[in-house]
């Protein structure tokens, strides 16, 4: 059995209505003797934080752009997020820690024009490293810092496929509200196996949308570091299983998977006390 460990990425609009599925799948893959790390969002409750503050920040290609004023009600949305996930799957019988790279095991990679919003420069796997070991469950909200301890907003997606790498994850499953990547936003074709050249065609030549663009970006990222990537329907249980504790030979039955890229040489990758620059 793989003791490597399952990314699994919470969309920011699925935390209420996945969890008895994420649930599901973290159970299966503990009895297949992997262990699991998951990336939450939280968009729709920083939307309506920012509204109440009578913020409205625009989005660029999928991403949010985060203003210093903005900033302070992003990571409060993200902890609050965070702890429900944290508590509902507790609830299920599964040992937790919330974490966040706020604490500075995630470095930003500012992204310019954009404020408080930035890439992944760099993942310090240790501190996902230790909790692995003590047999519990990462829960990571995506903020990030830089060198002098500032915090930045960063896509979930793209957090996701950075500690995916960082952790040589087995496989990165990005959870949705649709049913993989689909040819064409928010209905659409869904493909059900795309290669790294089609995918990077589709994202110039406007084949994706905006709301695709950071899940097929993040995947890349992560398929990009030897790491197969599937985007499922969170809300189906049996298409989450599924994509957590198949074998990747297996023929696709739910979302889409994208093939890790193999190269002729050695994929670079975290020890649990080291650290890994992102691609």
């Amino acid at each position: 059995m793989s003791q490597q460990p399952v990314l699994i990425k919470v969309g920011g609009s699925l935390q209420a209505d996945a969890v008895a599925a994420l649930v599901q799948a973290i159970r299966a893959a503990h009895a297949a003797g992997r262990t699991a790390v998951v990336v939450h969002g939280g968009g729709p409750r920083i939307t309506a934080a920012l509204k109440a503050a009578g913020l409205d920040l625009p989005f660029v290609s999928g991403r949010r752009v985060t203003t210093d004023e903005a900033m302070p009600i992003v990571e409060r949305a993200l902890a609050e997020v965070g702890a429900e996930l944290a508590a509902s799957l507790a609830a299920g019988g599964v040992r937790v820690r919330q974490m966040s790279g706020a604490a500075g095991w995630l470095r930003a990679q500012p992204l310019p024009g954009m404020a408080r919003t930035a890439d992944i420069a760099a993942v310090d796997a240790g501190p996902l490293g230790a909790a692995l070991s003590a047999g519990e469950v990462p829960v990571v909200a995506p903020i990030a810092c830089d060198e002098a301890g500032v915090t930045y907003n960063v896509n979930a997606d793209v957090a996701a496929g950075a500690v995916a790498r960082a952790v040589a994850a087995d496989r990165a499953v990005f959870l949705t509200d649709v049913d993989g990547i689909l040819r064409g936003w928010p209905e659409g074709e869904r493909i059900a196996e795309a290669d790294e050249v089609t995918l990077r065609t589709w994202l110039v030549d406007g084949t994706l949308s905006a709301g695709m663009i950071p899940k097929v970006e993040a995947a890349l990222a992560a398929t990009a570091g030897g790491v197969t990537a599937y985007l499922v329907n969170g809300r189906d249980a049996a298409a989450v299983t599924w994509a957590v504790t198949s074998e990747q030979a297996d023929a696709p039955r739910f979302g889409t998977r994208i093939p890790a890229k193999l190269q002729g040489q050695a994929v670079p990758a975290a020890s649990p006390e080291g650290e890994v620059a992102a691609p």
